[in-house]
């Protein structure tokens, strides 16, 4: 801090801007005949500069900062203190320091004040550069204001482009368009114009407006009625284009402001309805030939009218009977499903029996049967082991409607987990290598969700090639839904069977060594349905498969 306080004490000196912020500083400081610098009080000239809003710089000659105000710092984007003593070059971009590098030293050459601008961080700077001069007339340092002129530059250009824009726009327009002064004279005029009137842009301008009517006065009453109304709607007037020929056009104007609020003239545009009114006068000859055909059409229509009115009766009573046979469907689909849940449900307890009673006849005849016999009895106990699990996966599948859950904000990361839980018996024996990427939190029936974690992955495991599994699950967001995928690197599948292998019952492999019911994947697609999603497969024999189903965001 001393080095800091010793450098501020170093004034600006001898800068001829006169009226500037910096001409002002001479009344703080004491002028002296030798080539000392002012030593002014250190407080005073912070104060000064921080009185003033644009930022402004007190700099060495190698670029290092000997006094800043705060808005220096906050342009700069750091503390006064850190900037103090700093040098300057370090706090700007390479190129913008560079440039300000190159008008410091032509600075130090001539001692000619230097303002230039440049882009930095996307904005305008404008900079200005005062070399601050000795006894001698020697540059000691030098006082660098800078300022964001962006916002000034971006309107000029939005000044500009106004202008370019409001000046096409009245030569786009194919009607006469015309500015009139308070007093009725043009003000400007558009190309339409010109060709209208036979009058070049520049000879209407300063003329009166009603001079190119048939009728003036018609004309001068119609630019007062704008004036003193605001505005005047479609009035009838004849334009006279200076080699005689007429052109009927609909007058429409109003009347423009400035920024009181006073009036400073009237915009006018002149509608050519010539051709519609020869238009006017052709249709006025056709109306009695399309009177005597309206009433030809209208008894057509009064007959056609009737037909539709019983057609409309005729699709009234289908619509009827469509929606009671879909009312009689729906009651038809509630108790299908009821029926599936009650018969698998009542199946239970003689499958029980019949497995029990083989069983307990195997333990206790076991003695007295032959291989043969034997073989009969474990027959029967695989044969219901087998029907209890379709039993129950039928069941699984009659409550995929039935018996879900409300949707809720679901981690599907956590059902993930929970499926895998479930697996880990099979994934451990089969030694599987299960992995997955960050999956979302979706809208979902949790219990399902994990149940088409569940039988997606138990059916990549069972599925498997003669390698170990590997099963990776991941998710993408598209527009309004997440695609969730679970590729396995399995036996595949044909492309003829994609469809097949989601209907109920449908199974691809008849083997011993794929056991199942073929009602997992029916299940899968039902739970995806019920989430309003899709799902289907890709896959290619030998090289595993992707199973790929979407839940909307």
């Amino acid at each position: 801090m001393k080095r800091a306080n010793k450098t501020t004490s170093k004034v600006i000196k001898n800068i001829k801007r006169p009226g500037s912020r910096v001409s002002r500083m001479k009344n703080l400081t004491k002028e002296k005949k030798s080539d000392e610098p002012f030593a002014p009080d250190p407080h005073s000239l912070q104060t000064l500069l921080n009185a003033w809003t644009e930022s402004t710089e007190l700099v060495a000659e190698d670029g290092t900062i000997l006094a800043l105000n705060e808005a220096a710092a906050k342009m700069a984007g750091k503390s006064p203190k850190e900037l103090l003593g700093s040098c300057i070059y370090s706090h700007l971009p390479e190129a913008s320091a560079k440039a300000l590098k190159a008008r410091i030293q032509s600075v130090l050459r001539t001692a000619h004040l230097e303002r230039f601008e440049e882009k930095q961080n996307g904005r305008i700077i404008e900079r200005t550069i005062h070399p601050v001069l000795d006894g001698r007339k020697k540059v000691k340092q030098l006082a660098i204001y800078s300022r964001d002129i962006t916002e000034q530059r971006l309107a000029e250009a939005d000044s500009r482009n106004a202008m370019i824009y409001a000046r096409n726009l009245i030569e786009a327009s194919l009607d006469p368009l015309v500015t009139i002064s308070p007093e009725g004279k043009i003000i400007d005029a558009n190309k339409a114009a010109e060709e209208a009137t036979g009058v070049t842009r520049e000879k209407l301008i300063g003329s009166d407006f009603s001079d190119y009517f048939t009728e003036p006065d018609k004309a001068r009453a119609g630019y007062q009625t704008a004036l003193s109304q605001g505005k005047v709607r479609d009035l009838l007037l004849t334009l006279r284009h200076k080699s005689g020929r007429l052109m009927d056009v609909l007058y429409n104007a109003a009347v423009f402001r400035d920024e009181k609020g006073e009036i400073k003239g009237v915009f006018a545009a002149a509608r050519d309805i010539t051709a519609l009114m020869r238009a006017e006068k052709e249709l006025i000859k056709h109306q009695k030939h399309l009177k005597e055909m309206v009433r030809e059409r209208t008894a057509e229509l009064v007959q056609t009218n009737q037909r539709l009115e019983r057609e409309i009766a005729e699709r009234r009573l289908m619509e009827e009977r469509l929606k009671q046979t879909m009312e009689d469907l729906r009651r038809s689909n509630q108790d299908l499903e009821q029926f599936a849940y009650v018969a698998s449900h009542d199946l239970q307890e003689p499958l029980r029996m019949v497995s029990s009673f083989t069983q307990l006849l195997e333990k206790k005849y076991k003695d007295q049967l032959d291989d043969e016999g034997r073989e009969f009895i474990k027959f029967a106990v695989d044969g219901a082991n087998r029907m209890r699990r379709l039993i129950n996966d039928l069941l699984a599948y009659s409550r995929v409607r039935t018996r879900g859950k409300e949707m809720e904000p679901t981690d599907s990361h956590s059902a993930l987990g929970e499926a895998l839980a479930n697996l880990s018996a099979m994934v451990q024996e089969s030694g599987a290598i299960i992995t997955n990427d960050d999956l979302p939190v979706v809208k979902a029936d949790k219990s399902q969700l994990i149940q088409l974690f569940q039988n997606l992955i138990s059916n990549a495991i069972k599925f498997c090639s003669e390698d170990v599994p590997h099963i990776h699950i991941s998710a993408e967001k598209q527009d309004n839904e997440w695609l969730f995928s679970v590729k396995d690197n399995g036996i595949g599948i044909e492309p003829q069977y994609y469809d097949k292998i989601f209907e109920i019952f449908k199974r691809l492999q008849r083997d011993e060594k794929y056991p199942g019911t073929g009602i997992g994947l029916a299940i899968c697609k039902r739970i995806v349905e019920r989430h309003n999603g899709r799902i289907w497969v890709e896959s290619e024999p030998g090289k595993g498969s992707v199973f790929y189903f979407t839940i909307p965001i």
